[in-house]
């Protein structure tokens, strides 16, 4: 589970849910191991990211990704949604 500090980290960084597209804000999201817990991954910043509790519960399942880059979540589509599998990020106003 991610501390107290590490959660404000994350607001601050990720604002609120940061699938792209969304807009939902830090109040609604949940943090996220990207790479599981249970399969080794660290609970550090590097491998957090916010996710609003409806893109939580699918992100494992719909077939997306996330990568980190320069400390950022980006988002990389499943084929049959974008055969070139370009990644995106969430980015807020």
């Amino acid at each position: 589970m991610a501390s107290d500090k590490q959660t404000l980290a994350l607001i601050a960084r990720d604002q609120g849910c940061s699938f792209p597209g969304c807009a939902d804000p830090p109040e609604w999201t949940e943090r996220h191991h990207i790479i599981p817990w249970r399969e080794g991954g660290r609970t550090d910043l590097d491998n957090l990211c916010l996710l609003c509790d409806y893109h939580h519960d699918r992100i494992d399942t719909g077939g997306w990704q996330i990568t980190m880059r320069d400390g950022v979540p980006w988002f990389i589509p499943p084929a049959w949604l974008d055969p070139r599998q370009e990644p995106q990020r969430n980015v807020r106003p």
